[in-house]
């Protein structure tokens, strides 16, 4: 009976909360890993990486020839296709120009990438904005990685076509790295605040008086090369960025004039350790936006709107395709992130009861929708249209993130205006432990249950679950099949045949690939695995 009750009076606390979810981060990451092993490369893996596999691998391992045949291969795309010059970097280095059995560690990376960025952007966020340091930091970690690794939009162009993945998610990642950045400068390394104008003051102090160093001058002096080491970082990551795809670098360039902004108001002077990523970065958006094949590309899409035009679609578009993001299932696990949400709020607001005000809201949720719709602009000015899943993956991503930021400031104006009414104050600050242990069980346990029944009754449970899709996939054995059917095409393509038809795979599993070759010699896909393999011809029969 004394351990029943035990059990019934268990109450996950922030903490234990925090290590549940981090726990169940991990389960859902361990299928869509394992189903790595079985990714293969498709269309443009072949293109991209084949100047670097055929000019400086044939001959031997090369690292010099790998970092010049990338380097080339961004100069010819800049003048040819596009100029989005760091994408195409990576996609030269594609882990397959060491052979097509190497492929695997490109999936692998964009999915252990994503997961890295989202937890180094949120804490960095909690912890340099909302000023927490507690397990708060890895609960919210955790939740909002499932939230976007969960409900992905396509995990097959997210996660397992190398090409597509890094131009779009894997770009993302090193988005939120150097926002991740930009936030360190402009708000503090530690509890020692170095100002921009005074590094050189502080620098001068540290070399005439080494002698007798006081231990704020050495935690000045940690934060002044740490300082400066980010400053360096961010000069780099803000050059790399500025080289993503348009819906990239278009919502980084808001950002960071969001955050002048922001920092003008406030009156925030470290705002000036921005200035030479805002150089390199610019810099980098010229090059590529400015970039000959832009033009070529845009010659495939005929009749697409003009920049004001393509501003102003965005609007309804990004409107249109709110019931593809506001899933209930997404909103559901936003609900288990809301209770850290709760809690975070309540700490902040107890350091500060002027923090969230009812106005800042306001501002937020109207900030928020303009970013969101300005990420389908370079989709409809380019292309007329947002269909490209990769595209959307993105899309989706900050939508998510700017949900939880926008709930997460929603609690903590709801808890300020609340705190005004005495019995409510009352009632959210009694401090009764076994209430709270009960409440939180039963929300807990509530929330299972209709995450339970959400999956039970969705009609693509491969789709719109990306873990239980790729564990489906391996547990049906159909990853494997499909796998063992490429190696066959692999053996024939090492024969000395100069023309190759191949049979239809007899199984296509949807997060491995989403069509096949064509049976036109001439199609672009064919001739691309026929580039890299050496081959006059390759087709379905």
């Amino acid at each position: 009976m004394k351990i029943i009750k035990k059990i019934l009076k268990f109450g996950p606390n922030s903490a234990i909360y925090s290590i549940i979810l981090a726990g169940t981060l991990l389960l859902l990451l361990i299928p869509l890993l394992l189903l790595t092993k079985y990714a293969i490369p498709f269309f443009d893996d072949y293109g991209y990486s084949a100047p670097v596999w055929i000019h400086y691998m044939l001959g031997g391992f090369n690292p010099k020839g790998i970092i010049s045949g990338a380097v080339k291969n961004c100069v010819t795309m800049w003048h040819t296709w596009q100029g989005t010059y760091s994408s195409i970097f990576l996609m030269g280095i594609n882990p397959m120009i060491f052979g097509e059995q190497f492929y695997f560690p490109g999936p692998l990376f964009l999915i252990l990438n994503l997961v890295l960025s989202l937890f180094v952007f949120t804490g960095v966020v909690i912890r340099k904005i909302a000023g927490e340091k507690s397990f708060l930091i890895l609960g919210f970690q955790s939740g909002i990685t499932i939230l976007c690794v969960l409900f992905i939009y396509s995990a097959q162009q997210a996660f397992y076509w190398f090409n597509g993945g890094v131009h779009y998610v894997g770009m993302f990642s090193f988005e939120l790295y150097f926002l991740s950045v930009l936030i360190l400068l402009a708000r503090g390394i530690g509890g020692h605040k170095i100002n921009a104008g005074s590094i050189t003051h502080s620098e001068t102090d540290f070399v005439s008086d080494s002698t007798e160093k006081t231990e704020n001058n050495a935690k000045s002096t940690k934060a002044l090369i740490i300082t400066i080491l980010l400053t360096v970082l961010s000069v780099f990551l803000g050059f790399f960025v500025a080289g993503a795809n348009f819906v990239t670098t278009l919502q980084t360039l808001i950002l960071m004039v969001s955050g002048i902004i922001l920092a003008i108001i406030r009156k925030n002077k470290r705002i000036l350790f921005w200035i030479p990523s805002a150089i390199t970065f610019t810099a980098g958006f010229i090059i590529n936006i400015s970039a000959p094949g832009n033009s070529i590309r845009a010659a495939n899409y005929p009749n697409t709107p003009d920049a004001i035009h393509a501003i102003l679609l965005s609007f309804p578009e990004s409107i249109h395709f709110l019931d593809k993001f506001l899933e209930l299932r997404a909103l559901v696990l936003l609900l288990f992130i809301l209770p850290l949400a709760w809690h975070l709020t309540g700490r902040i607001l107890k350091r500060n009861e002027k923090a969230f005000p009812l106005w800042g809201f306001f501002l937020l949720a109207a900030w928020s929708y303009c970013l969101y719709a300005a990420a389908f602009t370079p989709g409809l000015y380019g292309m007329g249209e947002v269909v490209l899943s990769r595209m959307i993956n993105v899309i989706k991503l900050t939508f998510h993130l700017l949900l939880v930021l926008n709930m997460t400031y929603f609690i903590g104006t709801l808890r300020r205006l609340l705190a005004k009414i005495p019995k409510i104050n009352a009632f959210l600050n009694d401090t009764g432990e076994s209430k709270k242990q009960y409440v939180s069980l039963i929300y807990l346990v509530i929330l299972i249950v209709c995450m339970t029944m959400l999956f039970r009754i969705a009609s693509d449970k491969i789709g719109q679950f990306s873990s239980y899709g790729a564990f489906y996939y391996l547990k049906s054995g159909e990853a494997k099949l499909f796998h063992t059917e490429y190696e066959g095409r692999v053996a024939q393509l090492k024969t000395p045949e100069s023309d190759i038809v191949f049979r239809p795979y007899s199984i296509r599993p949807w997060f491995l690939i989403w069509t096949d070759l064509s049976s036109d010699p001439s199609a672009p896909e064919n001739m691309e695995l026929a580039y890299y393999y050496g081959k006059t011809s390759v087709r379905l029969e």
